[in-house]
């Protein structure tokens, strides 16, 4: 993620599909042909994102309300890193 002056905002890539399957999600990113499988929180996370286009406070913030962790900005940081480096999340 690049720093600027204004918030980064997040966004589905529009190469993915996905499919909620119980509680887990099933992405599918079209233009690289890899599936990628999230659990309860990921998916949370991830239809938040969808919806909703935060940026990473806002992310923090939403899951914060659900979830007491100590280290939660650096779990939700290391996990949108991680959905950049696979292509499956965008920001601007």
């Amino acid at each position: 993620m690049s720093k600027k002056s204004s918030p980064t905002r997040f966004r589905v890539s529009s190469n993915c599909n996905h499919e909620v399957i119980g509680e887990n999600l099933i992405i599918l990113n079209r233009k690289t042909g890899n599936y990628h499988e999230m659990n309860q929180i990921g998916k949370e996370i991830w239809i938040f994102i969808e919806k909703n286009r935060p940026d990473l406070q806002e992310i923090i913030t939403f899951m914060s309300k659900n979830y007491e962790e100590d280290s939660i900005r650096e779990d939700i940081e290391e996990f949108i890193n991680e959905l950049i480096e696979k292509q499956i999340l965008e920001y601007d």
